[in-house]
Order: C-alpha cells, then structure tokens, then sequence
C-alpha cells in the first residue's frame, strides 16, 4: 500500500482534512472585495457592524442615492446600527498552501476539497504523504541492476489495472483517477516529459511519454468524462515513476454512464482487480523476461544493462534498450493487449 493510500484510509469522510472554514466579511461596496476573518478585524475597527458605519467614506460616495448623498451621513431611515452593505460569509482556504487564500465556501461546490479528490491534491500529499528518498514499493529508488521482481510490485487496494499497465482509481464520490501502475514505472526508470492529448469532456485519457529520447504512446483503454490532467508532471515529470499511485496520476474525471446502467460505466468490467491483479502482474513479469531473453540472443547473446543476475529482467529497462527495441516493448505490453 502507498502512502497516499494509507493516508486516504486514515479519512473518515471525503472532505480534505486540511480545510480551514472560518466566518468571513467582505464589503459589498469597495472596488475589490477582499475576504477578511471576522477574528481579524480589531474591536475599535468594527465600525462595519457598530453604528460607526454610518460615517464610512464608501457608503457615502457610493451607497446612497444621488438625492442622499449631501447629508453628513445617511438618512435614519436606514435600518439597525450593522452596515447593509456588509457580507458575512463562510469562506475557506487550505492549511498546507504556501499562501493562504479565502475562497467563498459556495465556490468549492466542485471543488477537489470537498471530495474524495483531495487525496491526490499535491498540498495534501506534501503534507499526509511527506517525499522520501524510497519509490511509491518502500524500497530504494529503481535501480538498473535490481531485478524486476513481480511480488515486490506494489498494487494499492481498490485500484483496477488496465491491459496496459494503467490503473483506474473510483473514489466513493465517483471521482475517477488515472495513472499508470509500477511495473511500468519500473521498466521507464525515468521520464524526460509528459505532454498530455485529451481536451476536458468525455474520451479516453491519451498522452505521450518521453522516454530515452524516445516518444511513446499511451491511451487510457475506457473513456471518462475527462476534467483535468496532473499539471504538476509538466515540472516534475519524474513523479510519474517515483510516486505512480500518488503524485503521478495523469487524469482526473468522473465515469461515463450508459443508458439503463447504475454506477461506474459497466466497460470497467474489462479491468482486472483484487488478486487477480497480482497473478497477472506475475504472467506480465515472467512474459517480458521471455521477449527480453529474445532480444539478447539478437544482440548475439550479450547481457549488458538490460538483464540483471541470473537473466532477470532489470528495471529501467527502457533506459538500455536501442530505440527499435523499445518500441517493440512498448507495443507488445502497454499499448492495450498481451498474449
């Protein structure tokens, strides 16, 4: 299990446990209505809820009539000594950005925070989920000499695995998630680029990797009603493979219904989940060792960096293979089928 994954167990509720709600106040009257915390505004400056407001420059120039702007202050016929003109607002702002923003708790209505979504939220995971020198498995960073052994592949619970190695997150507000699982990470050992394909709306999430100089395709095999991609990848392409379940998630979205279908769109049957995933991850290890053991007796049998001891695949491979090799990898295992 991650550490986004047992950070997200640990919620009792979908809400974000790093939003901060408190009572804010905005005048309706100024040129930019800034939310300020009703704790913030010293007893002596509330003349916004005294009768004190009555003498305020902005209700004077621009809350009265043209007819009543001449008196000194406003007519007495305005109701009750708090300032009409003074919003009082239930605002919110996260606790783990570096700037703290009040944002109108109306606003959030689709907003990440409020949901199951928050789990992947780059705040909440620097702060649930703190970086570590160790990959999303518990172990050290990905080694080209180190074997890619199939048991020490991590598959989160809850999390289906796609024909070509991407996964599908359904969160219990039917936020949907999508990324690609560790195996391949682990045979990428790293990414020079991401550069994202789909527009937001339904479709099925296609971006393209840069690997090794190398671009590769991939393209999620079950359409979503896309609505953002991991913007964070751009600047940090190596959280696709550090962190594959967590700060590498590639798309966000909600599941496509079907006429007469309840639930998740009934397409995502076709993935594999629980401990079918694990037997197949296994088939999937033992499969690229064969196509890697046919690629060596081409090179004429020479082993190099992309076998480790005993004949076992290493990980990053991808990194050690000539570019037609590569290719080939990635068209027989991550572009939708295997044999």
């Amino acid at each position: 299990m991650t550490q986004r994954q047992e950070a997200g167990q640990q919620v009792a509720s979908t809400r974000c446990p790093f939003l901060v709600e408190v009572n804010a106040q905005c005048c309706r009257l100024a040129p930019f209505r800034k939310l300020v915390p009703g704790l913030a505004i010293a007893e002596q400056d509330q003349r916004c809820s005294s009768d004190a407001w009555r003498s305020c420059a902005w209700v004077l120039q621009r809350g009265m009539p043209l007819s009543d702007r001449a008196p000194a202050t406003p007519p007495a016929t305005c109701p009750g000594e708090r300032c009409p003109f003074l919003d009082e607002i239930v605002a919110c702002s996260c606790a783990t950005a570096p700037s703290s923003k009040l944002i109108p708790r109306t606003l959030l209505a689709v907003s990440r925070c409020l949901g199951d979504s928050h789990r992947y939220c780059e705040f909440f995971l620097e702060r649930a989920c703190p970086r570590r020198p160790r990959d999303a498995g518990g172990r050290d960073a990905p080694s080209d000499r180190l074997p890619l052994d199939a048991a020490a592949i991590p598959i989160p619970p809850g999390v289906a695995l796609a024909p070509n190695h991407m996964w599908l997150d359904v969160g219990p507000d039917g936020s949907c998630h999508v990324g690609v699982d560790a195996f391949l990470a682990r045979v990428l050992g790293a990414v020079e680029e991401v550069t994202y394909l789909s527009a937001c709306g339904p479709g099925s999430p296609s971006l393209v990797l840069t690997v090794a100089g190398t671009t590769l395709p991939l393209v999620f095999p079950q359409p979503l009603d896309i609505t953002g991609a991991n913007g964070a990848l751009r600047r940090h392409p190596d959280n696709l493979t550090s962190d594959p379940y967590g700060r590498g998630w590639l798309y966000e979205g909600r599941a496509l219904r079907l006429p007469g279908q309840t639930g998740v769109d009934a397409r995502t049957v076709e993935l594999l989940r629980g401990p079918d995933t694990e037997i197949w991850m296994s088939s999937e290890v033992e499969r690229l060792s064969r196509l890697v053991h046919t690629i060596l007796s081409r090179r004429g049998g020479h082993l190099g960096p992309i076998s480790a001891d005993g004949g076992e695949v290493s990980e990053a491979l991808a990194q050690h293979l000539e570019r037609a090799e590569l290719l080939e990898v990635f068209s027989l295992f991550f572009t939708g089928g295997s044999e």
